[in-house]
């Protein structure tokens, strides 16, 4: 039975009969000491030592507040060996816990769709909001990861609050993080890194369909659609800053109609488009705005154009564009859709 330590509830997964071996399937083992951990939907703290744990199924948390999973760092390992289309780790109508020092893996051998998929369940206590993870990894080998994280599923209620720090999602196919319900708000990425699996057909590391998000420091790379793909939506303000991006085609694509609102700030990152799509397009906004590009470092082909395209189906407000204080490296600068005056803008291009 689980030991009471320090006036906090303990469950270590071997107590359930998790063997971290890599052979035996500990899916049902790590289940029990979920169930337990969630019991009176106050949470527990459960330990995975370190191991390698063979998953082939869905583990659930559901309607629980308060959890504490905790591995060991990169000697915990999650290792997918189930079907194809379901999550790894679902956590349903869970709030204010955290997830922290283990990592998810698969490859393309045993291809997992969502590494952990975080929803608002129907009929449930709780709605999903004030998660924290930290010093997690994903990775799926050869594009055997789909999405690392999905926020969203169930139902369409809030989802919002959640914080990822020192997180890596890595040789996923189509996006690192997905936002998918329209009532997120205030997701904050600190310091996270997110690679995309080289040969993805089109792979983001933030697909933002709805809802808002702040990135904050850490970086992005080999994206073959863009680093970020956002859908506007009435509560979207999303800000990128601090951070480096590199290999990618794009760094930012915008979807939706483009009356729709979509705040987006910009600012201190360095973007590496030595990917760079054929069209010269690095950041496409087809929104009336506010956008605020200041204090970014574009490296590019230096015998190639740059493009910023604007294209809201009409000029917008001039005080809805700031574009100050950047450094671009190309052949040269377009604005398409839109040109800034020289007092919106401070750019320094160079061959």
């Amino acid at each position: 039975m689980p030991n009471d330590q320090h006036g906090d509830l303990t469950i270590d997964v071997r107590q359930y009969g998790a063997r971290g071996d890599g052979v035996h399937d500990d899916t049902d083992a790590i289940q029990q000491a979920f169930t337990a951990a969630s019991q009176g939907h106050l949470g527990a703290t459960v330990v995975l030592p370190p191991g390698a744990y063979k998953i082939s199924g869905t583990l659930t948390l559901a309607d629980a507040t308060g959890l504490v999973v905790r591995g060991s760092g990169g000697r915990t390992r999650l290792e997918w060996a189930g079907d194809a289309t379901a999550p790894l780790l679902q956590l349903a109508s869970v709030q204010h816990s955290r997830f922290e020092d283990f990592s998810i893996n698969t490859s393309s051998a045993a291809p997992l769709a969502i590494g952990i998929r975080m929803m608002t369940a129907p009929g449930t206590l709780f709605v999903s909001r004030h998660n924290v993870f930290r010093q997690l990894n994903l990775d799926g080998t050869n594009g055997g990861l789909g999405r690392g994280v999905q926020i969203g599923g169930g139902v369409d209620a809030n989802n919002d609050f959640h914080r990822f720090d020192d997180c890596t999602v890595s040789n996923y196919s189509y996006a690192a993080f997905t936002l998918e319900n329209t009532q997120i708000y205030e997701l904050l990425f600190d310091n996270c890194l997110a690679v995309a699996w080289d040969d993805a057909p089109s792979s983001a590391a933030v697909r933002a369909f709805a809802g808002n998000f702040h990135w904050r420091g850490g970086g992005a790379g080999s994206h073959t659609d863009a680093d970020f793909v956002i859908w506007g939506s009435d509560n979207a303000f999303d800000s990128v800053e601090n951070a480096t991006f590199e290999g990618s085609n794009r760094f930012v694509r915008t979807m939706g109609p483009s009356g729709a609102f979509l705040g987006l700030r910009l600012e201190s990152c360095r973007w590496a488009g030595n990917g760079l799509n054929a069209d010269g397009i690095a950041i496409n906004y087809q929104y009336p705005g506010p956008l605020a590009i200041r204090g970014c470092h574009f490296d590019s082909d230096p015998a190639r154009e740059l493009v910023i395209e604007w294209n809201p189906g009409g000029l917008p407000a001039v005080r809805n564009f700031m574009f100050e204080g950047n450094y671009v490296r190309a052949a040269s600068l377009r604005f398409f859709g839109y040109a800034p005056t020289l007092q919106q803008c401070t750019t320094i291009v160079s061959e």
